[in-house]
Protein backbone atom coordinates (compact mmCIF):
# COMPACT_ATOMS: atom_id res chain seq x y z
CA UNK A 1 0.00 0.00 0.00
CA UNK A 2 1.21 3.24 -0.89
CA UNK A 3 1.88 5.79 1.87
CA UNK A 4 -0.19 9.10 1.85
CA UNK A 5 2.77 12.01 3.08
CA UNK A 6 1.24 13.56 6.43
CA UNK A 7 3.89 16.22 5.83
CA UNK A 8 8.11 16.89 4.60
CA UNK A 9 11.01 15.85 6.22
CA UNK A 10 12.48 18.21 8.83
CA UNK A 11 13.93 17.26 12.47
CA UNK A 12 11.03 16.20 14.62
CA UNK A 13 13.07 15.47 17.72
CA UNK A 14 13.14 19.02 19.74
CA UNK A 15 15.67 18.91 23.10
CA UNK A 16 13.56 19.52 26.15
CA UNK A 17 16.42 19.75 28.92
CA UNK A 18 20.05 18.78 29.67
CA UNK A 19 20.80 18.72 33.40
CA UNK A 20 21.79 16.31 36.33
CA UNK A 21 19.22 16.16 38.87
CA UNK A 22 19.19 14.50 42.49
CA UNK A 23 16.45 11.90 43.28
CA UNK A 24 18.34 8.13 42.63
CA UNK A 25 16.11 5.34 41.17
CA UNK A 26 18.03 2.31 39.18
CA UNK A 27 17.02 -0.96 38.63
CA UNK A 28 19.91 -2.05 41.23
CA UNK A 29 18.44 0.13 44.13
CA UNK A 30 14.61 0.07 43.26
CA UNK A 31 14.51 -1.24 46.78
CA UNK A 32 16.17 1.63 48.69
CA UNK A 33 14.37 4.38 46.55
CA UNK A 34 10.93 3.19 47.21
CA UNK A 35 10.05 2.39 43.77
CA UNK A 36 9.51 -0.92 42.01
CA UNK A 37 8.91 -2.92 38.68
CA UNK A 38 5.95 -3.36 37.29
CA UNK A 39 5.07 -6.33 35.71
CA UNK A 40 1.90 -5.78 34.46
CA UNK A 41 0.75 -5.60 30.54
CA UNK A 42 -0.51 -2.61 29.09
CA UNK A 43 -4.30 -2.67 28.34
CA UNK A 44 -3.35 -1.51 24.80
CA UNK A 45 -0.30 -3.02 23.91
CA UNK A 46 0.59 -6.23 25.92
CA UNK A 47 4.47 -5.19 25.08
CA UNK A 48 3.98 -2.26 26.99
CA UNK A 49 3.98 -1.69 30.71
CA UNK A 50 1.25 -0.28 32.76
CA UNK A 51 2.02 2.28 35.02
CA UNK A 52 -2.33 3.12 35.94
CA UNK A 53 -3.08 4.87 39.25
CA UNK A 54 -5.81 3.15 40.44
CA UNK A 55 -8.63 4.68 42.76
CA UNK A 56 -7.86 1.91 45.43
CA UNK A 57 -4.25 2.51 45.32
CA UNK A 58 -2.94 5.29 47.68
CA UNK A 59 0.51 6.01 46.36
CA UNK A 60 1.95 5.08 43.27
CA UNK A 61 5.92 4.92 42.66
CA UNK A 62 7.50 2.60 39.87
CA UNK A 63 10.31 2.25 37.80
CA UNK A 64 10.65 1.04 34.51
CA UNK A 65 14.09 0.33 33.20
CA UNK A 66 15.24 0.14 29.49
CA UNK A 67 16.57 -3.22 27.91
CA UNK A 68 20.14 -1.93 28.60
CA UNK A 69 19.58 -1.53 32.06
CA UNK A 70 21.48 1.89 31.89
CA UNK A 71 18.18 4.19 32.18
CA UNK A 72 15.19 4.76 34.24
CA UNK A 73 11.95 6.23 33.71
CA UNK A 74 10.43 6.79 37.33
CA UNK A 75 6.92 7.38 38.15
CA UNK A 76 5.77 8.47 41.46
CA UNK A 77 2.02 9.77 41.82
CA UNK A 78 1.17 12.26 39.22
CA UNK A 79 4.34 12.67 37.91
CA UNK A 80 7.56 10.78 35.89
CA UNK A 81 11.28 11.54 34.75
CA UNK A 82 14.32 10.02 33.36
CA UNK A 83 17.11 9.05 35.69
CA UNK A 84 20.92 7.82 34.69
CA UNK A 85 23.45 6.72 36.63
CA UNK A 86 21.67 7.40 39.52
CA UNK A 87 20.67 11.44 38.68
CA UNK A 88 17.46 12.87 37.27
CA UNK A 89 18.36 14.11 33.98
CA UNK A 90 14.96 15.50 32.71
CA UNK A 91 12.05 17.89 33.81
CA UNK A 92 9.06 16.20 35.37
CA UNK A 93 6.03 15.38 33.24
CA UNK A 94 2.33 14.26 34.18
CA UNK A 95 1.49 11.42 34.31
CA UNK A 96 -2.36 10.49 34.40
CA UNK A 97 -3.99 8.19 35.78
CA UNK A 98 -4.53 5.50 33.31
CA UNK A 99 -0.59 5.16 31.81
CA UNK A 100 1.21 2.73 29.95
CA UNK A 101 5.23 2.76 28.58
CA UNK A 102 7.01 0.99 26.26
CA UNK A 103 10.95 1.21 25.42
CA UNK A 104 12.46 0.41 22.22
CA UNK A 105 14.59 -2.36 21.69
CA UNK A 106 17.75 -0.27 21.18
CA UNK A 107 17.16 1.78 24.62
CA UNK A 108 17.37 5.08 22.65
CA UNK A 109 13.56 5.96 22.89
CA UNK A 110 10.19 5.24 24.53
CA UNK A 111 6.35 6.11 24.17
CA UNK A 112 4.15 6.51 26.60
CA UNK A 113 -0.12 6.31 25.92
CA UNK A 114 -1.80 7.85 28.49
CA UNK A 115 -5.36 9.45 29.66
CA UNK A 116 -7.34 10.78 32.91
CA UNK A 117 -10.66 8.49 31.64
CA UNK A 118 -10.85 4.82 31.12
CA UNK A 119 -12.63 5.25 27.86
CA UNK A 120 -11.72 8.26 25.93
CA UNK A 121 -8.50 10.85 25.04
CA UNK A 122 -6.19 8.16 24.91
CA UNK A 123 -3.01 9.76 23.42
CA UNK A 124 0.55 9.01 22.89
CA UNK A 125 3.71 10.99 23.40
CA UNK A 126 7.77 9.75 21.66
CA UNK A 127 10.96 11.08 23.36
CA UNK A 128 14.65 10.10 22.78
CA UNK A 129 17.81 10.15 25.15
CA UNK A 130 20.75 11.73 23.53
CA UNK A 131 23.54 11.75 26.29
CA UNK A 132 22.07 13.65 28.85
CA UNK A 133 19.33 15.00 26.93
CA UNK A 134 16.25 14.31 26.49
CA UNK A 135 14.30 14.82 23.47
CA UNK A 136 10.62 15.21 22.59
CA UNK A 137 8.91 13.72 19.28
CA UNK A 138 8.03 17.67 18.13
CA UNK A 139 5.02 16.14 15.60
CA UNK A 140 1.98 15.66 17.27
CA UNK A 141 1.33 11.80 16.22
CA UNK A 142 -1.77 12.05 17.30
CA UNK A 143 -3.30 14.75 15.37
CA UNK A 144 -2.04 13.58 12.59
CA UNK A 145 -3.26 9.47 12.95
CA UNK A 146 -6.78 11.15 13.82
CA UNK A 147 -6.69 13.06 10.75
CA UNK A 148 -6.81 10.23 8.92
CA UNK A 149 -8.72 8.10 10.56
CA UNK A 150 -11.43 10.38 10.87
CA UNK A 151 -11.82 10.26 7.15
CA UNK A 152 -13.58 7.19 6.85
CA UNK A 153 -14.46 6.27 11.16
CA UNK A 154 -15.41 9.33 12.80
CA UNK A 155 -17.57 9.37 15.67
CA UNK A 156 -20.16 11.44 15.20
CA UNK A 157 -23.98 11.81 16.09
CA UNK A 158 -25.82 14.06 13.70
CA UNK A 159 -29.08 14.51 15.78
CA UNK A 160 -26.68 16.12 18.92
CA UNK A 161 -23.89 17.53 16.24
CA UNK A 162 -21.45 16.34 18.88
CA UNK A 163 -18.85 13.12 18.51
CA UNK A 164 -15.59 12.36 20.20
CA UNK A 165 -12.01 12.21 18.76
CA UNK A 166 -10.44 8.19 18.75
CA UNK A 167 -8.23 6.95 21.20
CA UNK A 168 -4.70 6.90 20.32
CA UNK A 169 -2.40 4.27 21.44
CA UNK A 170 1.20 2.71 20.65
CA UNK A 171 1.24 -1.31 20.41
CA UNK A 172 5.21 -1.73 19.61
CA UNK A 173 8.10 -1.01 17.81
CA UNK A 174 9.52 -2.40 14.26
CA UNK A 175 11.86 -1.98 12.20
CA UNK A 176 15.15 -1.29 14.88
CA UNK A 177 13.09 1.21 16.88
CA UNK A 178 12.90 3.52 13.52
CA UNK A 179 9.11 2.94 13.14
CA UNK A 180 6.22 3.01 15.60
CA UNK A 181 2.79 1.41 15.10
CA UNK A 182 0.45 3.28 16.61
CA UNK A 183 -3.45 2.18 16.99
CA UNK A 184 -7.16 4.37 16.52
CA UNK A 185 -10.03 3.18 18.14
CA UNK A 186 -13.19 4.63 18.19
CA UNK A 187 -14.36 4.89 21.56
CA UNK A 188 -16.80 2.41 23.27
CA UNK A 189 -19.20 5.44 24.08
CA UNK A 190 -22.95 5.64 22.88
CA UNK A 191 -22.49 8.77 20.98
CA UNK A 192 -20.43 7.00 18.83
CA UNK A 193 -23.13 4.67 17.46
CA UNK A 194 -22.23 1.70 15.36
CA UNK A 195 -18.86 2.84 14.85
CA UNK A 196 -17.54 2.22 18.41
CA UNK A 197 -15.16 -0.28 19.32
CA UNK A 198 -13.62 -0.04 15.48
CA UNK A 199 -10.13 0.34 15.37
CA UNK A 200 -7.17 0.18 12.86
CA UNK A 201 -3.11 0.38 12.85
CA UNK A 202 -0.83 2.73 11.54
CA UNK A 203 3.04 2.19 10.85
CA UNK A 204 4.75 5.60 11.43
CA UNK A 205 8.51 6.59 10.60
CA UNK A 206 9.64 8.45 13.33
CA UNK A 207 12.28 9.57 10.85
CA UNK A 208 9.83 11.37 8.24
CA UNK A 209 6.69 11.95 9.93
CA UNK A 210 4.85 9.95 7.73
CA UNK A 211 2.29 7.12 7.45
CA UNK A 212 3.86 4.07 6.17
CA UNK A 213 1.44 1.79 6.12
CA UNK A 214 -2.45 0.95 7.11
CA UNK A 215 -3.75 -2.34 9.00
CA UNK A 216 -6.90 -3.81 9.51
CA UNK A 217 -8.01 -4.85 13.15
CA UNK A 218 -7.43 -8.52 11.36
CA UNK A 219 -3.92 -7.73 10.12
CA UNK A 220 -2.96 -6.07 13.40
CA UNK A 221 -3.94 -9.62 15.41
CA UNK A 222 -2.13 -11.67 12.94
CA UNK A 223 0.89 -9.97 12.53
CA UNK A 224 0.96 -8.76 16.01
CA UNK A 225 -1.43 -10.76 17.96
CA UNK A 226 1.26 -11.63 20.87
CA UNK A 227 0.92 -7.87 21.84
CA UNK A 228 -2.54 -6.77 21.45
CA UNK A 229 -3.50 -5.50 24.77
CA UNK A 230 -6.53 -6.45 26.77
CA UNK A 231 -8.55 -3.54 25.32
CA UNK A 232 -8.00 -4.54 21.57
CA UNK A 233 -8.43 -8.16 22.21
CA UNK A 234 -11.85 -6.99 23.86
CA UNK A 235 -12.79 -4.96 20.38
CA UNK A 236 -11.79 -7.51 18.27
CA UNK A 237 -14.38 -9.61 19.96
CA UNK A 238 -17.00 -7.90 19.57
CA UNK A 239 -16.48 -6.19 15.85
CA UNK A 240 -18.48 -7.75 13.00
CA UNK A 241 -16.85 -10.23 10.56
CA UNK A 242 -17.16 -8.01 7.92
CA UNK A 243 -15.44 -5.02 10.21
CA UNK A 244 -12.48 -7.03 10.78
CA UNK A 245 -10.65 -6.57 7.59
CA UNK A 246 -11.68 -2.99 7.26
CA UNK A 247 -8.48 -0.60 6.86
CA UNK A 248 -8.55 2.75 8.59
Amino acid sequence: MNARSIFARSAVFVSIVVGTFSTPCHASVRQDSGCRSSSSPGQWSAAAIDLSWLPHEPHRDFCVSSPDHAKVVRVVDDEWWIETDYKRISRKWAALMYFELQWSPDSQSFYTTQSEGFTTHYAIDVYRLKGKAVEHYSRNLNRIVISDFNQHHKCWDEAFQSGNDPNIAGLTWVDDSRDLIVVAQVPAIGICGDKMRYFGGYSVSLSTGRITNRFSPDELAKRWKQVLGQHLQDDLGLLAENEKDVLP
